[in-house]
């Protein structure tokens, strides 16, 4: 649930397959999502990705500029490979895969 949907234009959904759980691609470890807005607007999703060092996906989409209603939008977009840098969020709702800084190393 996201509180305070008033205080957002978009949201971005992502993962991030943690490189000290060991290696594996988002399709090997059978991961799934599922983004439902409880008004009727559902995306779910299995993520298929086969790489096994594609650590960040962006999945979904989240457009709160509407007066009356949130638009759910698929977008799975996945990290090159060995990148561990986050996708960003940008004002407009757009994105960038690999722009952000790395998080969640603690090597």
């Amino acid at each position: 649930m996201i509180a305070r949907p008033q205080a957002f234009r978009h949201i971005l959904i992502c993962a991030y397959s943690a490189v000290e759980n060991g290696i594996g691609s988002f399709r090997g470890f059978h991961a799934a999502v599922q983004v439902d807005d409880h008004v009727g607007s559902v995306v779910e999703t299995p993520l298929y990705h086969r790489d096994n060092f594609s650590y960040w996906v962006a999945i979904a989409r989240i457009d709160l500029s509407g007066e009356e209603e949130a638009i759910i939008e698929h977008v799975e977009t996945y990290s090159r490979s060995r990148s561990e840098r986050r996708p960003v969020l940008h004002a407009d709702g757009t994105f960038t895969i690999d722009a952000g800084p790395v998080e969640f190393k603690t090597r």
